[in-house]
């Protein structure tokens, strides 16, 4: 199973200009031939993407069920995240506290093809971010394994703390923004011990200020030997 997490900068493509092309970033996610795929940064019915429906033009062009969660706005006019997956998708999404003067932050939690997956886009703020991943890492906890941790953490593998406590680790250690050059690891894909990393790569794709980050996993099911 292909997993994926993508900061798509609201579907806009790379470069300075920003300008959204809801097409190139439908191309770029599907070369990622992800099963479930997390993104951030979408937006709904706002004039400065045209007034798309992102999620739902995205999971249109892609073929895949989707899960919209808003951190900004309504249902007519919102900013958020997204969960992508070529199967069916059971959950819902909760607001994670936040300072007033900060953007508010949200995480999609459910279920899809046969495992728990919790996907957010954390506080630009770090402490604040450490705070929110532990209901984050809480959340997971709370769903059958085997579980899921990814999305924009907007935290270096040294401060996921929370994560490594509840026996989550890294699938993959590797810079992911900026774009061109990136030195920072601040996507990520987090695993427990009952799945299997077998590769992961973060191609340069013509989309975004982020490279995704692509993981292929073999995950035991809650009910085999271990």
């Amino acid at each position: 199973m292909r997993i994926a997490t993508f900061n798509v900068r609201h579907c806009t493509l790379a470069g300075p200009g920003k300008k959204p092309d809801i097409e190139a970033t439908a191309h770029a996610a599907r070369s990622l031939r992800a099963d479930v795929l997390a993104v951030q940064e979408l937006d709904v019915g706002l004039e400065r993407t045209g007034e798309v429906h992102q999620p739902d033009t995205l999971a249109l062009l892609l073929g895949m069920h989707v899960a919209f969660a808003p951190a900004i706005g309504s249902d007519a006019h919102a900013y958020g995240i997204a969960l992508f997956s070529r199967t069916e998708l059971d959950g819902g999404a909760m607001t994670l506290p936040g300072n007033e003067d900060r953007e508010p932050r949200v995480l999609w939690a459910g279920r899809t093809a046969a495992i728990s997956v919790v996907t957010t886009h954390l506080s630009t703020e770090s402490s604040l971010a450490v705070r929110q991943l532990g209901i984050v890492v809480d959340t997971a906890l709370s769903l059958p394994p085997p579980r899921l941790v990814l999305g924009d953490l907007n935290l270096g593998p040294e401060d996921l703390t929370p994560a490594y406590a509840a026996g989550f680790r890294q699938a993959v250690t590797s810079p992911t923004w900026p774009r061109r050059h990136p030195r920072r690891a601040i996507d990520h894909v987090l695993v427990q011990d009952d799945i299997t990393v077998t590769d992961g790569h973060t191609p340069l794709l013509p989309v975004s200020d982020h490279r995704p980050l692509a993981v292929e996993i073999e995950a035991r099911p809650a009910d085999a030997p271990s």
